[in-house]
């Protein structure tokens, strides 16, 4: 179960900040853009350094603001509003899909590769 909590905990806290960011952001807007500021900085440093994992750990705590806002406000009762207010939170959260799907599947075909020669002879 706690195995199960860990890998579940990065992929909810990820959705719930895009959620927040888009539904639940702050009243300050200076605060909000500043935040969105300092999340894209991490973002383009990691991105250019070298696309490691523990250079996320620096965002979580921006993240895990919004992700609490979005809790907070109950942002996903929001989507009955329209499509309007429903599209960029959605289409962040199927991009993040998209992605950690096709990571996964790559990672699970490298790390299995060796056993299907084994069994395929």
């Amino acid at each position: 179960v706690g195995t199960l909590a860990i890998a579940l905990a990065y992929p909810l806290s990820m959705l719930l900040a895009s959620l927040g960011v888009f539904l639940a952001p702050p009243d300050n807007r200076r605060a909000h853009l500043f935040l969105l500021l300092v999340i894209m900085f991490i973002c383009g440093v990691h991105t250019l350094v070298f696309g490691h994992e523990r250079y996320r750990l620096p965002l979580m705590p921006f993240l895990f603001l919004y992700a609490a806002a979005a809790i907070e406000q109950k942002s996903w009762q929001r989507f009955r509003e329209g499509l309007c207010s429903a599209a960029p939170p959605l289409v962040a959260c199927l991009l993040l899909l998209a992605i950690w799907g096709r990571e996964l599947l790559s990672v699970a075909t490298e790390r299995l590769a060796p056993f299907w020669k084994i069994f395929s002879g």
